[in-house]
């Protein structure tokens, strides 16, 4: 028991002389001019410094402390304030030229012409009238719903074969 203690002891001490250590490495103290020539001038602790300020001494012979801002705060501020601006404007760019390619994108695509149509445009483009046209049309359409009708029936000739 006698030695948890001696060791609770040295570390509570430990602790203490690493607080001190840290908090005089970290405060800046000033030293007051007319007790210069006294052998233990009487120090003058400046507050402790922030994530945006520092103090140092100053004045004719240091006796004051005076705030000041970091730098690298700043500059790393103005760099992030760039950056986030650069990427609005990079978004609204992309954001007006896609928003003309979906405008554009829009009208419908020209239709593939397909065998109908082909055979419309030729017929069309002859010296036939348009009645002739009608008939030859008509024709070509009834030549589709034959030949439907006779895959239907081979398919369900299939369809019982197959059972």
């Amino acid at each position: 028991m006698h030695f948890l203690f001696k060791l609770f002891v040295l570390i509570l001490n430990l602790t203490l002389i690493s607080n001190v250590k840290s908090q005089s490495y970290n405060d800046v103290i000033c030293r007051r001019p007319w007790y210069f020539n006294s052998p233990r001038p009487a120090p003058m602790r400046c507050p402790t410094a922030s994530f945006f300020t520092y103090y140092e001494c100053c004045g004719e012979f240091l006796e004051n402390c005076c705030w000041r801002f970091r730098q690298e705060p700043i500059i790393i501020g103005v760099i992030l304030l760039v950056l986030l601006l650069l990427v609005c404007c990079c978004c609204c760019v992309s954001w007006i030229f896609v928003g003309r390619k979906k405008k554009s994108s829009n009208i419908e695509p020209e239709k593939k012409p397909t065998k109908k149509d082909s055979q419309i445009q030729t017929i069309s483009s002859s010296t036939i009238d348009s009645g002739t046209q009608w008939e030859l049309r008509r024709s070509y359409e009834e030549t589709d719903k034959r030949r439907s009708y006779a895959a239907a029936r081979d398919q369900e000739l299939d369809y019982q074969y197959f059972q």
